[in-house]
Parts: structure tokens; sequence; C-alpha cells
């Protein structure tokens, strides 16, 4: 089972990282690519039902099961805001992993565009955060992950809150 997951991992990010899907969204094209059953979790607004506590542990427990993929996408920001966070206006990342260290809940993102990177805490600029334990528990060095942009990065689940508007799930 986790092969087969990882086979739809793989291709879901070759495809996505190769074709523009105009007017779409991850949830769309995973289902046309998977025929899992869709859900979506908007993260901000009024009518939302998201619960940040028991939803983090329903998709951290769930995608290690392999029982569901996950995007997350980044609501509308200026040039300045993309410069200034690395992250793209209005864009859909995939979760690559979702792990728990001690008080810490960190996502694992890619940019199918293989490059731009996350620059807050966490990212491989980050000296404060990066604890020896840490790097060590995601077997992660952010001097090696500054020398090659391949669009992969850590992100804590609080910013990831605060910077992304919806997460995308895909069940099996």
């Amino acid at each position: 089972r986790r092969r087969a997951l990882d086979w739809v991992r793989s291709s879901a990010a070759y495809a996505f990282a190769r074709y523009d899907f105009p007017g779409s969204n991850s949830n769309i094209d995973l289902h046309a690519l998977t025929n899992w059953i869709p859900e979506r979790l908007a993260l901000h607004g009024d009518h939302t039902e998201f619960n940040p506590t028991a939803d983090f542990e329903r998709m951290f427990a769930r995608i290690h099961a392999g029982d569901v993929l996950i995007t997350v996408a980044t609501g509308a920001m200026n040039k300045q805001e993309e410069e200034r966070t690395g992250l793209v206006s209005t864009h859909a990342y995939a979760v690559l992993d979702i792990r728990k260290f001690g008080a810490q809940r960190l996502f694992q993102l890619k940019n199918p565009w293989s490059h731009l990177r996350w620059k807050g805490n966490f990212s491989e600029y980050d000296v404060k955060n990066w604890t020896s334990e840490l790097k060590q528990a995601l077997d992660y060095d952010p001097k090696l992950a500054c020398n090659v942009d391949n669009g992969i990065f850590w992100i804590d689940y609080e910013s990831l809150l605060k910077f992304f508007d919806v997460f995308y799930l895909s069940w099996n």
C-alpha cells in the first residue's frame, strides 16, 4: 500500500510540475488522476469549519497511514510579500511529510515548479529554530539545502496557517 501511495505522489508531483491547469485546483486534479475523494479545508473566513488542532491530528495520522494526499494553497499576495516569504501568490504546494518533534508541528512542502522556497521559520536560512536534535530527527541539513533549490522546504504549522489559505485533501 505504501508503494502505491508513493507512486501516486510521484505521479501527481510529476503532473503538477509539468502542466498548468488554468482555473482548476489540486482537489479536482488529484480526483481526476486518482479518483480519491476530495475535501477542502478553508483556513480563514467566517464560514470555515477548520479546527487547527483536530485537523492537524487527523492529517498527521492519515498521511502516515497512506490514506490521504494533501496540498496547500496560498492566497493572493503582492510582489513584496512574495519576495519576503519566498512563496508564490495563489499557488498550490504538495505536502510531502508532516512531523511532530516536541512542541513543534512541521510540514515538508514542495513547490511543483521545483524552485522558490519559504524564507521564514524553519527555512534553510533559519539559524534560530534548527537544533541539532531536530535536524537529526528529520534527517535534514539546512546547509546542504542551501546549495540546491529544488522547491522542497520545511515550514512550521503556525506559519503555514498564517500564509496559506486552504488545505486540499484527497482521500483513498
